[in-house]
């Protein structure tokens, strides 16, 4: 098994609950069970690399030649990192939860796929003993006490030239507020699909303050995959449960499915991102990936 590399960390008590969370689910791991389930690398993969998530995230990263030094940040179970390792980049990742850690471990050594295994948080990752040409946050910035911090971090271990990739962010849309969304994660963390722990949420515009702040002041923006797959998106919707209930009623499925529809048109034609892009972009209407390079 690859040994994990703990680093000396801050944890909140946000980030604590988050672990409490995640680690009832992950301390009754069994790996005999785990590889009947996933007896090789492409069945442990495959769900990932087809949901709009991973497909973001490997259309962000595939295209920028091979092999790349790629710092996987707050992995949670590590499917990311295990899809880079197979692809021959040299990848190391981050996660805090030392459960998840031993799980990535677990099934990178199974599947022989090389990892260097941190268990920290993005605040602490400059004291890792390496430069790197790519940093990713996946769904993972917005668990970050000191988002800056984490994103400045990320500069100091870039060599010259080199990116963090921030995908798949929350975005506080502009009808809502921060009072609003931690008081509805509160009342139930499960339905608002988290983990009821370090969650935050900030608009387009705190992404963009949040890069230049680090040191990041040359950007850009990708519109994400979901956005150009509205039936690949819906479909995300209309399967997710809790506890065997569906969570969107057919009213609301049907809304968002108009939304999905006008994002498409809107983001394949030139006059409409002319248009109506810089402002759906400043309402936080729109998904959107980030690129800082140093």
């Amino acid at each position: 098994m690859n040994k994990i590399q703990p680093i000396e960390h801050y944890v909140s008590p946000g980030l604590a609950e988050e672990i409490r969370s995640i680690t009832k689910s992950a301390v009754n791991f069994n790996e005999e069970e785990f590889f009947l389930r996933y007896p090789n690398l492409n069945v442990y993969i495959q769900d990932w690399t087809q949901n709009s998530q991973g497909l973001e995230f490997i259309s962000r990263v595939e295209s920028r030649g091979f092999p790349l030094k790629i710092l996987d940040i707050g992995v949670g179970d590590g499917h990311s990192s295990i899809y880079l390792g197979s692809k021959s980049h040299e990848v190391s990742c981050v996660e805090p939860s030392y459960d998840l850690c031993k799980i990535i471990a677990s099934v990178s050594s199974r599947f022989e796929v090389p990892l260097k295994i941190y268990q920290c948080t993005a605040e602490a990752i400059n004291h890792i003993p390496a430069k790197f040409d790519l940093c990713v946050f996946n769904s993972s910035l917005h668990h970050c006490d000191n988002p800056i911090q984490a994103l400045r971090n990320c500069y100091d271990i870039l060599i010259e030239g080199g990116s963090v990739l921030v995908l798949s962010e929350l975005f506080q849309r502009f009808y809502t507020s921060k009072k609003s969304f931690h008081r509805a994660l509160s009342k139930d963390p499960v339905k608002m699909g988290h983990y009821g722990g370090n969650e935050h949420v900030w608009s387009y515009t705190e992404y963009k303050n949040m890069l230049k702040k680090a040191g990041f002041l040359k950007t850009k923006e990708y519109i994400d995959f979901r956005n150009f797959h509205p039936r690949l998106a819906l479909r995300e919707l209309i399967d997710r449960k809790i506890q065997d209930d569906y969570v969107h009623s057919d009213s609301n499925l049907f809304l968002r499915f108009i939304y999905f529809l006008l994002m498409k048109q809107i983001c394949r034609s030139k006059f409409g991102q002319l248009l109506f892009f810089p402002v759906l972009k400043r309402l936080s209407l729109v998904q959107i990936s980030f690129e800082g390079i140093k």
